[in-house]
C-alpha cells in the first residue's frame, strides 16, 4: 500500500516510548490533513500520526497541549 493512499487518520503513537523521532514526512502529512496546530503539537511532543486507507478505521483527532 502506497503511503499516499493512506488518507484516513487512525491515531497517534508516542515516539518517546519507542526511543524514536517523528519523521519530517509524517509531520508534513499531519500538517496537510490535520492542520498547523496538530503539526506543532506532534513536533513538540515527538508524536507521530498514523494513517490508513480503510475509511471504517478512521478516528477523530483528540490532542491536548
Amino acid at each position: 500500500m502506497e503511503e499516499s493512499e493512506k488518507i484516513y487518520f487512525m491515531g497517534l503513537k508516542d515516539n518517546e516510548k519507542r526511543d524514536e523521532n517523528v519523521r519530517t514526512e509524517n509531520l508534513n502529512k499531519t500538517r496537510l490533513f490535520l492542520g498547523y496546530h496538530a503539526n506543532q503539537i506532534c513536533k513538540k511532543k515527538n508524536i507521530r500520526s498514523q494513517w490508513t486507507h480503510y475509511k471504517d478505521l478512521a478516528q477523530k483527532l483528540q490532542l491536548s497541549d
